[in-house]
């Protein structure tokens, strides 16, 4: 996952991460590969991106899931 310096240091400060804070994640799929030593998972072959965006000065805050994202 990847985040801006700034977002990742208010959200270490405060606990919520500020308004337009983009958050991108890599998807990618789990390897295995099996050895003498026993049975090992790691990164696969790459599937994508994902991106969210907080923006709730656009949308209204819900109050059971408090601000949108998308």
């Amino acid at each position: 996952m990847y985040i801006d310096p700034a977002s990742w240091a208010h959200w270490k400060k405060t606990g919520q991460f500020r308004d337009g804070t983009i958050i991108v994640k890599e998807l990618v799929s789990v390897g295995t590969k099996e050895s003498a030593s026993g049975h090992g998972y790691f990164q696969g072959e790459f599937l994508g991106i994902a991106a969210t965006v907080k923006i709730p000065k656009r949308l209204p805050i819900d109050p059971i899931t408090g601000p949108i994202w998308f």
